[in-house]
């Protein structure tokens, strides 16, 4: 597992990650995320 809000690893030495970004809402308690894929050449929103 790697966290930061500034690394997403895609690389094309790296065959493959899946990526949650962690999203919340202006002054409310509410956390959802939305999921990417890397398959080595491109990022896909999933």
């Amino acid at each position: 597992m790697l966290t930061s809000d500034h690394e997403w690893c895609t690389y094309a030495e790296l065959g493959g990650i899946g990526i949650h970004q962690i999203i919340t809402g202006d002054g409310d308690d509410a956390v959802t995320t939305a999921r990417f894929t890397w398959d080595g050449q491109q990022l896909l929103e999933a």
